[in-house]
């Protein structure tokens, strides 16, 4: 995680936040940095860091996308750097949302379109800020920030109707353009037309075993 998100988010996320509060953080694993500690400094009376692999940080493995059948609401929500490795990132934020009590805080940081292609496992699509801000319309916006090539947004759920973005279109950084949807076709075309990138990760990865 950058260290400027990480300097960000100490400096919006105050203890009145996140004292005796459920706190869900969304692709917790622990690559380069995490927030965690900072936010059980400040006392949540519950915190659960989900990912799809299991690591630092990941107190359950779960996919986002297909927590819509859960029975509980989370007073925060933590989504950094990670929005833009989920191909279904619709059924994500609509997750989200719903996972999300009224007068409840989303915390996001995402990287923008000029941020390199970086697969964790798979990289996907890029937000601006006036993506972010479209997207959370139903919400109020607390801040809408850029640091860089990333992009940070607080918002604060008002009610529980949850606005429909299922034609959103997004920059997809596989495609170079904007889409509604992608697939695995176009994991595999992207794939193809750039081999000499994936084998010098796999060679990178090969040393690294030994």
């Amino acid at each position: 995680m950058n260290s400027d998100i990480l300097n960000y988010t100490e400096q919006h996320i105050k203890k009145a936040d996140i004292q005796d509060k459920s706190v869900l953080e969304v692709g917790s694993l622990n690559v380069n940095g995490s927030i965690r500690p900072y936010i059980e400094l400040l006392e949540p009376k519950l915190y659960l860091g989900i990912d799809i692999k299991d690591g630092k940080n990941v107190d359950l493995i779960a996919d986002i996308t297909k927590c819509d059948k859960w029975n509980i609401l989370f007073d925060v929500i933590i989504c950094q750097s990670t929005l833009e490795h989920i191909r279904q990132w619709k059924k994500a934020v609509n997750n989200m949302k719903s996972l999300l009590s009224v007068d409840g805080l989303i915390y996001i940081s995402i990287p923008d379109k000029e941020f390199h292609f970086h697969g964790y496992p798979y990289d996907w699509w890029r937000f601006s800020q006036k993506d972010l801000e479209s997207i959370f319309n139903d919400f109020e916006i607390i801040r809408s920030d850029k640091i860089g090539m990333i992009n940070l947004l607080i918002v604060k759920k008002i009610n529980r109707t949850i606005s429909d973005i299922s034609n959103y279109k997004l920059y997809s950084i596989l495609r170079k353009k904007l889409m509604k949807e992608q697939s695995i076709i176009d994991l595999i075309v992207w794939s193809l037309n750039n081999w000499k990138y994936l084998l010098r990760r796999a060679v990178v990865a090969t040393l690294k075993l030994f």
